[in-house]
């Protein structure tokens, strides 16, 4: 199973304790794809964090100078991975091997009852 991030939008603040542009929310996307029986299955959940606001004194990153890695890094250090893992690794299963179908076709229902 193989996951990524894909980091969609960055909630700022234009100004917060003597810093510009800070940083006060992540809104990503956390996708899976596995490959089985040459069939590459895939899943994603939608997440979103705040962050702490900087107190004066802290070590503070310029928003022009934030990476993909520091944005994942605090993504990691605030949800629960394996939890989020855990459900993907389900829908991808329930794609290959579905175990939760909504069916329309009632049992009792007839063309004749439907007229």
């Amino acid at each position: 199973m193989e996951y990524t991030y894909e980091i969609t939008r960055l909630r700022t603040a234009p100004a917060l304790n003597g810093n510009s542009d800070v940083i006060l929310g992540i809104e990503f996307l956390y996708k899976a794809s596995d490959e089985r029986d040459d069939v590459t299955y895939t899943a994603q959940t939608l997440g979103s964090i705040t962050l702490d606001d900087p107190a004066e004194g802290d070590v503070f990153i310029p928003y022009d100078d934030v990476t993909e890695a520091k944005v994942i890094e605090w993504i990691e250090a605030t949800v629960n991975i394996e939890f989020m893992q855990d459900a993907l690794n389900d829908d991808i299963n329930n794609q290959q091997v579905p175990r939760d179908v909504v069916r329309y076709d009632l049992p009792w229902v007839t063309e004749e009852t439907e007229e």
